[in-house]
């Protein structure tokens, strides 16, 4: 009776630990801290994309709200913004964007791009604006850049748009922690944008 007591305790203690594992904690993938600014290259490098975090961020509510500019460089072309949180509370959020020429876009609910925590094959689901955008984490990935020679580990997400909507955001992203994005494929571009160079300060502008 005690060694079939020991054996259930073991047991429970086993099944137990098998749920403590909560996932990968998204936003140290996407941080949004300090100073930052990305270059991007296309597959033939004729191409160069940069991001920009915009300076001063907005809070909205409790959550810091923070602009990404997205140009083309040589010669230099504004594309589109969009605004984003990443923080331990409630992961990475897309706020808005605006596409360069139009009208900003602040949504209602701010779509969920990633959990604090995930597991590969999860999915979230945002409905707001008249949109329904689904993120999904596909995989951990390895990989590439042209900026390290290193490979990197990355969390592989997928975003859509259920009416096949065509905004900027829309598409593959592999982040890797500390640098964010370590390449993107936007959902009408046969090729990925790959990081060639990141700069980063803790001082705030």
């Amino acid at each position: 009776m005690r060694n079939a007591l020991i054996l259930t305790v073991a047991l429970m203690g086993c099944t137990g630990s098998s749920f403590q594992y909560a996932g990968h904690d998204v936003y140290k993938y996407y941080p949004l801290d300090g100073v930052r600014t990305w270059e991007y290259a296309s597959v033939d490098e004729d191409w160069l994309l940069e991001v920009n975090k915009v300076a001063p961020s907005v809070m909205v509510d409790d959550v810091e709200v923070i602009t990404l500019e997205y140009s083309m460089k040589d010669p230099y072309s504004l594309l589109y913004a969009v605004d984003w949180s990443s923080r331990s509370a409630d992961g990475v959020m897309i706020h808005g964007f605006n596409v360069e020429g139009a009208e900003s876009v602040t949504f209602d609910t701010p779509i969920q791009f990633a959990e604090h925590e995930m597991v590969s094959a999860e999915a979230n689901t945002t409905d707001t604006n008249g949109y329904s955008f689904t993120s999904t984490f596909l995989s951990v990935e390895t990989c590439y850049n042209h900026w390290t020679t290193d490979d990197w580990q990355c969390l592989h997400f997928e975003v859509t748009e259920a009416s096949g909507a065509d905004l900027p955001f829309l598409g593959d992203y592999w982040i890797a922690t500390r640098w964010g994005t370590s390449s993107l494929q936007p959902h009408n571009a046969e090729n990925e944008w790959i990081l060639t160079q990141g700069s980063y300060s803790s001082a705030q502008e």
